[in-house]
């Protein structure tokens, strides 16, 4: 019993909850007073009511308070955060990528080519470009755009990729035929800047001033010879002869007569005086042919008045003599014995 008793205590006192207290009086910068009574600490957390003694302090009261009853807290406001408001984004659908491959056009220095997956193209050039043009704008092309053929087939390869990276290859195959000589033999001739008009591989100029003569040939591969060692300024004439050879071996000879501008105005004089010899020829022959006219017509005119005269006379001498039988054969009706 008394081991029982004893456990007893002892559980009692170790249940016991211990109170953190000083001698009871409380700090005097604690008290504080809030709806008519005092609170003070001790100053280890634990506030109480305070009893004021006369000597001016305070004692603790009552049981110990876990925090100062007259302090007011406030309690926390819940603060709602802002949420701007969210856009509404219409879901935008791609186009589903194109997937075209073909080719719009295809072009050898300029001449189209005929479409098709395997090209062909002839051509002399020796240097060409190529232009390719895809039916669609969003694809690429991948291609080698000019270079130098050679003699007889140049194999190419177009590859087009579409918008969707599918692709396709084109082949142009481009043949260079061996260009034919040419038997091109044109010059160009001018004097003091005026192009000379050849007529027949013929042609004259009439020189008024000193003057300047310049030719090139219409042909790179062509060639002219040219007797450089005759002094157009110094002699009133001159009979020029070019002779142009073609690519080809073509031969053409151009002959160009110079003339100073007395010779042609001694030949323009001659010509004016032979001219008018003949027109005052024509006009005196003229001028006779008509003053016989005139003689002649006269005469004509009096012979054929003198004819008719004749002509009267003989009519009325013609008819005196009727008259004249008439009255004869009255006579012998009225006196038939009268004879």
């Amino acid at each position: 019993m008394k081991k029982k008793i004893c456990l007893v205590l002892m559980l009692l006192l170790f249940t016991v909850i211990p109170v953190n207290a000083t001698s009871g009086r409380l700090k005097g910068n604690s008290i504080t007073s809030c709806n008519g009574v005092l609170y003070g600490s001790h100053g280890d957390g634990h506030w109480h009511q305070a009893s004021l003694n006369s000597n001016g302090t305070y004692n603790a009261v009552g049981d110990p308070l876990p925090s100062n009853p007259c302090a007011y807290t406030p309690p926390p406001q819940q603060v709602t955060p802002y949420v701007a408001p969210q856009e509404t984004v219409p879901e935008v659908k791609e186009d589903p990528k194109d997937s075209d491959t073909s080719l719009k056009s295809v072009k050898v220095n300029g001449t189209s080519v005929v479409l098709s997956e395997s090209m062909t193209h002839t051509t002399e050039d020796t240097d060409i470009t190529i232009e390719v043009v895809a039916t669609k704008e969003t694809s690429k092309l991948e291609y080698q755009k000019s270079t130098t053929l050679v003699l007889g087939e140049n194999k190419f390869v177009i590859k087009v990729i579409a918008e969707d990276e599918s692709t396709k290859e084109y082949n142009l195959l481009v043949t260079r035929e061996e260009k034919p000589l040419s038997n091109d033999t044109r010059i160009d001739v001018k004097i003091n800047g005026e192009r000379i008009d050849f007529e027949d591989g013929k042609a004259t100029y009439s020189r008024t001033e000193d003057i300047s003569l310049r030719y090139s040939l219409l042909h790179e591969k062509a060639s002219t010879t040219l007797d450089d060692s005759i002094d157009l300024n110094q002699a009133d004439s001159a009979f020029i002869t070019f002779s142009v050879t073609a690519e080809d071996g073509t031969i053409q000879k151009y002959s160009l007569n110079i003339v100073s501008d007395v010779e042609e105005t001694n030949s323009d004089i001659g010509a004016v005086v032979f001219v008018s010899f003949i027109m005052f020829t024509a006009l005196g022959a003229g001028v006779t042919f008509l003053i016989l006219r005139q003689k002649y017509q006269k005469q004509l005119k009096e012979q054929t008045f003198k004819h008719l005269k004749e002509l009267n006379d003989v009519k009325k001498e013609e008819e005196k003599e009727d008259s004249e039988s008439s009255n004869d054969e009255k006579k012998k009706s009225i006196f038939p014995f009268f004879k």
